[in-house]
């Protein structure tokens, strides 16, 4: 209507997940107690190499279908505890291996996301990100630094907007703004 663009939403919850979720680590920590009513906690299992390149070829056939279908655009879901976010959050990452460690190794999951929608779907195809500007998750969530880290790296991956959010212990979803910002 009236020249407005529709985006679909990608996202894998992760380690969340009540029937049993994966996560780039297999942590008994907080972040996996049962927010569904069942009031058990869960590990989640930890995802093989094989696995993340999956995940990543999902994503990107995601976004190709989005396209087919319409849409003028994906947003990619890296917050709220959900898979990605649990791959760039320190405190939910515990890996030894490419995606584990370091921010840039952290964040190789997400790039790597962006980077075969971009193959798939052609450059000029909108990618907007939707990351965890702060996650309270102790000892090692994502403070204000690391969220404009988080945002200036995919920004340099070519996406078209952030839509940044804040996590913490007593609030679930605390929205930081009810705006899109663009990337550039």
């Amino acid at each position: 209507v009236n020249g407005a663009k529709i985006f679909l939403q990608l996202v894998v919850i992760g380690g969340n997940d009540p029937l049993g979720g994966y996560a780039p680590s297999a942590l008994d920590i907080p972040l996996y107690q049962d927010k569904w009513g069942r009031g058990d906690m869960h590990l989640p299992k930890e995802l093989q190499i094989h696995q993340i390149k999956e995940l990543v070829e999902e994503f990107a056939q995601g976004a190709r279908r989005a396209k087919e279908a319409g849409f003028d655009g994906v947003e990619v879901h890296a917050a709220y505890g959900y898979l990605i976010s649990e791959f760039i959050c320190p405190g939910t990452n515990h890996r030894t291996d490419e995606y584990g460690g370091s921010f840039e190794k952290r964040m190789r999951f997400p790039v790597e996301i962006i980077r075969r929608i971009k193959e798939v779907c052609s450059n000029d195809f909108p990618i907007g990100f939707k990351f965890n500007a702060h996650m309270d998750i102790r000892p090692e969530g994502i403070d204000e630094e690391m969220g404009v880290m988080i945002a200036q790296r995919v920004a340099q991956e070519g996406v078209v907007y952030l839509h940044a959010v804040a996590m913490g212990e007593d609030v679930m979803y605390m929205q930081l703004a009810k705006y899109l910002y663009p990337a550039y």
